[in-house]
Formats: C-alpha cells, structure tokens, sequence
C-alpha cells in the first residue's frame, strides 16, 4: 500500500474503515516530521549500545535514578561529561531522548555529580533543554552555569541555568534569557 495514494474517503465506504487503523500512527509519523523540521529541535537516532568512558559510572547512577523515580518506558540518552564545580572530577551531563523524556520545548537533561573512583549521584532533572548545551566559564555558587537553547512562548531561546547551592533550576524555561549561545565562552557538551 502506498501512503500517497491514501486519501480520505467518507464513512460509509469500504476504504474510510482499511485506513482508520492506520490513522493514528500516520498521524504520530506526521507530528514527527514536523518536529524534525525545527531549525532548534534535533531528533537523534538513538544508539544501540552506549559507550562510556573507562571509570564514567553515569550509566549505573541513570539505571538507580529510573528505579527510584519510576519513570517512562524509553530511556535513551546521550551522555558527556565536564567538570562543573571545579573539583578535577567530572560531572555526567545525561540528555534523555525519546517521547518519554521529550516535547516541542526541548527533552530533560539530567545532570549527576562526579564523585572519585568513576562514581555519580544526582544532581538535577531539567526539562525543556534543546541543543546546544554548554558549560559556561561563569559560575554560581561554585558551579558553572549551564548554557542550553529552549522554546519560551513559542520562540527558540538562549538561556543561563545557575546552581543555586542544591542543583539547576526544574526547567529551562525559568533561566536567564541570552542574546546569543555563540558569544557565551564555556565548553560545549553537546
């Protein structure tokens, strides 16, 4: 069956009923490749297998976030890891993928502590954050900022997420609006 020759037809006829069952995936088929079509929003292929560096125990620390929190079915993620508050171990930066974890405002980005011998703890789940992201240069209460792109009321944005002593703010939305992520100096993550 080819999908351009499908067309809707009225109820009563034989072809309206083949095609109902195939409505709500086309559909789902369409809202995606709108979505692939934001110039801010990318949709990645999610890896198979990951590949952590050696001693970058963020995959563990992920699994135990996910158990205790009980949440959502599709778990792919991409991981980077930076040091954010200058203690020579780095911190996992953990994007979540997938519609579990994502809208047209961006996806979470789970940020966990580095602690010595590869080990990490949570830190923060912020929604809404798009690519790019960066570690700014800039800190706040001795952690670097986080630099992300987002959507507020509809238009692609730059903002600054501060630590405020416990963790990032809950969303991105809530971050200082900035002129531009290209003028921020800081390191990229992803």
């Amino acid at each position: 069956m080819q999908l351009a020759q499908m067309q809707l037809a009225s109820p009563s006829s034989a072809r309206s009923q083949t095609l109902l069952p195939w409505l709500p995936p086309l559909l789902i088929a369409a809202s995606l490749l709108a979505l692939s079509g934001c110039s801010q929003f990318r949709v990645k292929e999610p890896e198979l297998e990951r590949v952590i560096p050696e001693g970058k125990g963020v995959t563990e620390a992920l699994n135990d976030y996910l158990r205790q929190n009980s949440i959502a079915q599709d778990n792919s993620f991409f991981a980077d890891y930076i040091d954010l508050n200058n203690d020579q171990v780095d911190e996992g930066l953990v994007l979540m993928q997938g519609l579990d974890w994502c809208n047209i405002s961006g996806c979470t980005l789970l940020v966990f502590r580095g602690l010595p011998g590869g080990y990490f703890e949570f830190v923060s789940a912020i929604e809404k954050v798009r690519e790019p992201i960066k570690a700014s240069d800039q800190r706040t209460s001795g952690w670097r900022d986080l630099v992300v792109a987002t959507q507020i009321k509809q238009q692609p944005q730059d903002v600054r997420l501060g630590f405020d002593g416990q963790g990032y703010p809950e969303s991105a939305i809530a971050g200082t609006v900035l002129p531009g992520l290209s003028e921020i100096p800081g390191e990229s993550a992803f």
